[in-house]
């Protein structure tokens, strides 16, 4: 069987069987010479009160796979089972139901790693997925809470024989589970597993799990604080991925008393968790050099928790740019005994921070809403702002057409002196177009300008002196435009967009500098409607190779690898990766450029930065300077 990307299995199985050697000799009091790894892949998960579920009869069983969605469910009558059985601890019994579990586990007997098995007769559907959900116990755990200190499924009958009478003997549990943390781990490891061209099998890839865990001041004052605290929920938790993952490093990160504050969050993170994680990065650097954003990749789990955690958590990390992985389905095991790795979302930074990027096809439905309460003169000033920056995106194309074609000429007559002299430090050339008003329009009310009243002037880096400095492409821009009207105001300026060219771009690059570029047709608000010539569809977000993730997404699609193994099926390739395309795109301004536009800002606060995902200029970031 050829894939392009790996199944599942095969992800779960790099990290079950390819354990560190310093993990797998701990007991060894000989020292171990273990060799730094290719990469560093760290996640941050932080634990709460749904993470975890247990039940007072045995219920394992094969899963079988949804005809239609193809997750992972319960046999119907393991379902029942389930419904009737299932519980989890009310936040106050949380710590000591996690401490009656990890006292079971430390007896280390009758205790056995839940991983669906195959069966007798017939091959386990989970064989092509293999996910890890909990522990079985054949000695039930026993907490010696009763039945109400629980929170009992929501269909459950009363009735029932599996159920529990809410004032009789404190329930044993048989079996807990982990079903938020079982569908993270295996995506986040078969993101970052990679084949292809230039993939290294042999690479070294290590992976470090850290559980966050607190507690917080309880509503009811009769509740003791620790109660609520899942730093037991976080070493049972360790345990279940010692066993199931034992390549995978765990640590432990508990923050205390203080989870409602985000004061004493953003103290947490920052006193506690940040330096450990900066240690893992600062390795990596010191092992690779100035390569090592390439090979360290940071994700931070957005599953359950306190608004105030998951937003210091986040808040914390942004100068790291973490991959963002959301859990958005916290209930689905809960309700319906389904397991589904496609509950989880996992997004770049650069598109997870804000709004994605937009397709120019797509800028006049975007940006023409004018929001909640709008008037009529609003309805029209957006219909306005939303061509002019269609406009901008056209005029940037043709701006970059005229550089290429530039190069292109020079191939032949060798004329152009833009990467001997005019960009000869750097050899990066930047773009930028300037929107304004024109002088003729300057008296109108912005309520009753039209597209028409608009122009644009270019600007291009120039880097011919170290010592002078380079003078970027927005600020020459700006100097175009002050030059051709003296009288320019700020309040008079629109917006401008900047767009990083590559070297071959203009270097005489052929074919390769120009995959992609083609398809400028054009993008004003009343061209795109009846576009002949429409864009073409976005490229497949892929996998790049040595392990690293693609600047254009962060994870390949796993909807996929949940289909059952030897389907023949083959992910498609594209001819130009979109690390080659982005070049340094999206590009935001500079710091001494920044300077300028907040200058202009402080008058003109609408004022907008067009930003583009690659040299296609098909998808644009539109941002207010103080986004940027």
């Amino acid at each position: 069987r050829t894939s392009a990307r790996p199944t599942m299995r095969e992800a779960h199985d790099a990290a079950l069987n390819g354990a560190h050697p310093a993990k797998r000799q701990r007991a060894d009091d000989a020292p171990t010479v273990v060799p730094p790894p290719d990469f560093t892949h760290v996640l941050v998960y932080n634990c709460s009160l749904s993470d975890i579920l247990v039940t007072t009869q045995q219920c394992c069983s094969r899963f079988r796979r949804g005809s239609t969605t193809g997750a992972l469910m319960y046999p119907h009558d393991e379902k029942e089972k389930l419904v009737e059985s299932v519980a989890r601890p009310k936040s106050s019994a949380t710590a000591r139901v996690a401490e009656a579990i990890k006292a079971s586990i430390d007896t280390g007997s009758g205790v056995s790693l839940w991983e669906e098995t195959t069966h007798e007769s017939q091959p386990c559907a989970l064989d092509s997925l293999g996910l890890p959900l909990g522990f079985l116990f054949d000695y039930p755990a026993s907490p010696g809470l009763p039945a109400d200190e629980y929170t009992w499924h929501p269909y459950r009958s009363s009735t029932s024989r599996f159920a529990v009478p809410p004032s009789d003997t404190p329930p044993e549990f048989e079996e807990v589970m982990f079903p938020l943390l079982a569908v993270v781990i295996p995506k986040w490891i078969a993101g970052f597993v990679g084949t292809g061209a230039g993939f290294s099998p042999d690479a070294k890839i290590k992976r470090v799990l850290y559980l966050v865990s607190g507690y917080g001041a309880p509503v009811n004052a009769t509740h003791a604080p620790e109660g609520n605290s899942t730093e037991s929920v976080a070493r049972v938790m360790m345990q279940f991925m010692n066993r199931a993952y034992p390549a995978i490093y765990v640590r432990l990160a508990h923050s205390g008393n203080g989870v409602f504050r985000y004061d004493a969050n953003v103290a947490f993170v920052n006193e506690k968790l940040r330096p450990a994680i900066a240690r893992d990065r600062n390795a990596v650097a010191e092992t690779h050099g100035d390569t090592w954003f390439k090979r360290f990749k940071l994700t931070v789990c957005l599953s359950d928790g306190t608004p105030a955690r998951l937003n210091a958590l986040m808040n914390a990390f942004r100068d790291m740019k973490p991959y963002l992985a959301h859990a958005f389905q916290l209930k689905r095991f809960w309700q319906t005994g389904v397991l589904a790795t496609s509950d989880v979302d996992i997004q770049r930074w650069a598109r997870a921070e804000s709004a994605p990027p937009t397709s120019v096809r797509d800028i006049p439905r975007v940006f023409s809403n004018s929001g909640a309460g709008a008037s009529t003169s609003d309805v029209h000033t957006g219909l306005v702002n939303a061509t002019v920056t269609a406009d901008m995106v056209r005029e940037m194309r043709k701006h970059r057409d005229a550089f290429r074609k530039v190069s292109d000429d020079a191939q032949s007559s060798n004329s152009h002196e833009l990467l001997s002299f005019w960009l000869r430090k750097t050899r990066k050339p930047v773009l930028a177009v300037l929107c304004v008003v024109k002088p003729g329009s300057t008296h109108k009310s912005k309520s009753t300008l039209t597209p028409t009243d608009y122009e644009f002037h270019k600007g291009v880096n120039l880097e011919v002196s170290m010592p002078t400095g380079s003078l970027c492409s927005e600020r020459n821009a700006i100097g175009n435009a002050l030059a051709s009207n003296p009288s320019l105001r700020r309040s008079d300026m629109f917006g401008i967009a900047v767009l990083s060219l590559r070297t071959k771009d203009i270097d005489g690059g052929g074919a390769s500098g120009t995959t992609g570029m083609t398809g400028g047709a054009s993008t004003s608000a009343a061209g795109m409607a009846g576009n002949s010539n429409p864009l073409p569809p976005q490229e497949t977000p892929h996998l790049s190779s040595n392990g690293g993730v693609s600047r254009d997404v962060s994870f390949a699609d796993l909807n996929g690898l949940c289909a059952p193994v030897g389907n023949g099926a083959v992910d498609s390739v594209t001819d130009t990766p979109s690390d080659d395309l982005a070049g340094l795109n999206p590009l935001k301004p500079c710091g001494a450029c920044k300077e300028w536009l907040l200058k202009i800002a402080e008058v003109n606060p609408g004022f907008r930065v067009v930003m583009f995902t690659d040299v296609t200029c098909k998808e644009v970031f539109v941002k207010e300077v103080g986004q940027c």
